[in-house]
């Protein structure tokens, strides 16, 4: 099934693919490709911000079920863009800590090289009834 527990045809369309899970996360990754780039010719800033928030909405799936049946939505999401990918981004995200409904997570995004290209924070709200 899809990204992990999750179908999504915005993240199939970004062709980011689940690695696997780890503590308290996930680990995923995208290969870039030309339609995936900035006029640079690196990964888009887009693209690194959709592949660390679906990396952190299945995370928050995962801490609220076992199977990720529990849907979340992003309440909050804050992006630092620090450096650049020319081939490949790969994603770890984490839950921090919940607080009722809301979980509170962090990603980080690597390029080629394991060098940093991006971090985020993010708030996210159980859906479940």
């Amino acid at each position: 099934m899809g990204f992990f527990c999750v179908e999504s045809p915005f993240v199939d369309h970004c062709f980011i693919e689940a690695v696997d899970r780890i503590p308290d996360g996930v680990r995923s990754r995208v290969r870039l490709r030309p339609e995936l780039s900035n006029s640079l010719g690196g990964a888009h800033g887009g693209l690194i911000t959709t592949l660390l928030d679906a990396s952190m909405t299945v995370t928050a799936r995962y801490a609220l079920h076992p199977d990720g049946d529990v849907g979340t939505a992003t309440v909050d999401l804050t992006t630092t863009f620090i450096g650049q990918a020319q081939s490949e981004l790969v994603c770890e995200a984490r839950l921090t800590a919940r607080r009722g409904a809301l979980l509170y997570l962090e990603a980080v995004a690597r390029n080629e090289n394991g060098e940093l290209v991006a971090r985020a924070v993010g708030t996210f709200k159980s859906l479940q009834k």
